[in-house]
């Protein structure tokens, strides 16, 4: 009779079918040697030489959670399917905006103004306004806000350039500020729009209202 030691040697090699795969995660190799059928791990060693306790661990659909750090280059090949889950936020990248204003004025009375456009389904937020302006003093120019509010009514509020002289009969100014356009940005529920304007003597100005551009939902 063989010796129980081969016996249990020979039964254990007929049973016994090896699979090893290979898992390339960064600079780290894992073997993994199974017997036949199927193979329960509930996590293993990922050996990157910082951290050789770290373990990664798999799910009951054999995913890997797998966490990025820093800003690594991604590519994606192919045409691959992506199904979001939940309720993602997505940034949208703000746009510069810059829209050239002029407006001439006769007289001591009224005002002339040049309307600030603002593209369909954007909210602009103006940041500076800056302006030359001619007079034989200097004239009032400024960022004319429309406030329109629930019931009809509007109100009106002027950021005022400061003009300093630049020669004869010119003026130069500017100012910095916050100011935002549309509806949804007020609980009173008024909506706001700009306009930059020239009063008081005679003159006129040109200028660059700018800020920047985003989707109003």
């Amino acid at each position: 009779m063989a010796p129980l030691r081969h016996v249990l040697r020979i039964r254990f090699q007929g049973y016994l079918v090896t699979a090893i795969a290979a898992f390339m995660l960064g600079s780290a190799t894992i073997v993994l040697a199974a017997v036949s059928g199927a193979v329960k791990i509930d996590s293993f060693h990922l050996a990157d030489g910082t951290n050789p306790d770290q373990l990664a661990k798999v799910d009951t659909s054999g995913n890997v959670a797998v966490s990025v750090a820093n800003t690594p280059s991604v590519s994606v090949a192919n045409s691959p399917s992506v199904t979001l889950s939940g309720t993602p936020t997505v940034k949208v990248a703000r746009q510069p905006f810059q829209q050239f204003v002029s407006a001439l004025h006769v007289g001591a009375f009224g005002e002339d103004c040049a309307t600030v456009t603002i593209p369909d389904g954007m909210r602009l937020t103006i940041e500076s306004f800056t302006a030359d302006a001619e007079g034989a003093t200097a004239p009032q120019v400024y960022l004319l806000t429309v406030v329109q509010n629930c019931c009809g009514g509007s109100l009106v509020r002027n950021v005022i350039l400061d003009l300093r002289p630049r020669g004869s009969g010119l003026w130069t100014g500017e100012i910095q500020t916050l100011l935002f356009s549309g509806a949804g940005i007020d609980p009173g529920g008024n909506t706001y729009s700009f306009a930059a304007c020239i009063s008081g003597v005679t003159g006129n100005f040109r200028g660059f209202v700018t800020g920047y551009l985003e989707p109003s939902s």
